[in-house]
């Protein structure tokens, strides 16, 4: 019978399948690799892996389109005007170093991201969620709950006792399904020059 040929690109996480193909042959071939983690990812599917010096640009430029195509509906199109137009700059490339981001890598292009800054102030050790955004591709997948459960391991494992974050409207209702609560009244935040209206809301961690 037909027997099936991969072709794979390899990530630390898996195995990615490039492409299938199929071959004349008697037999089926198996590829087995000895890393104790590797596994058959599809290409089709989204891969969480930390960033990395490279992704600055892919990652401004899903954030912007989450912002222009999703936040959009609940803060509208003066609202977004000044914050889903803004250029790249160079924050992220000290951040990629220094802070806990991850990427949505879908087919080879970053589709969003999450991104945490630990930190001790007053002898306090706190987490503050920069943002968590995903573009249309790949909403509805569960991987903002993946991306909040990362975030949430890492400020345990540094030892924070709680960690902060200002809301879009859009993302309100999933924070408060991962357990954080409203700190205070809706906020309003210049960015790109034009005000945004944001929701504080903090997550105490308990700790042993």
């Amino acid at each position: 019978g037909d027997a099936w040929l991969a072709y794979f690109s390899i990530h630390k996480d898996g195995l990615r399948v490039k492409r299938w193909a199929t071959t004349v042959s008697p037999v089926k071939i198996f590829i087995l690799f000895s890393y104790p983690r590797a596994r058959l990812i599809p290409m089709s599917e989204p891969l969480i892996r930390p960033a990395r010096p490279g992704d600055e640009a892919a990652i401004h430029a899903a954030h912007m389109r989450s912002i222009n195509e999703i936040c959009v509906k609940d803060h509208g199109p003066e609202e977004i005007r000044g914050w889903g137009k803004r250029p790249l700059g160079d924050r992220w490339i000290e951040s990629i170093k220094r802070d806990s981001i991850w990427v949505v890598e879908l087919e080879g292009k970053i589709h969003g991201h999450a991104f945490l800054r630990l930190f001790e102030e007053n002898g306090l050790k706190q987490g503050y969620v920069h943002g968590l955004y995903l573009t249309p591709e790949v909403l509805g997948k569960g991987l903002g709950t993946q991306l909040a459960r990362l975030m949430l391991e890492r400020a345990r494992a540094f030892g924070a006792e709680r960690i902060r974050l200002d809301s879009t409207l859009t993302a309100q209702g999933f924070y408060r399904r991962m357990g954080f609560v409203e700190r205070g009244p809706i906020q309003s935040h210049l960015i790109g020059g034009f005000p945004v209206r944001a929701i504080p809301m903090e997550l105490v961690l308990p700790h042993p």
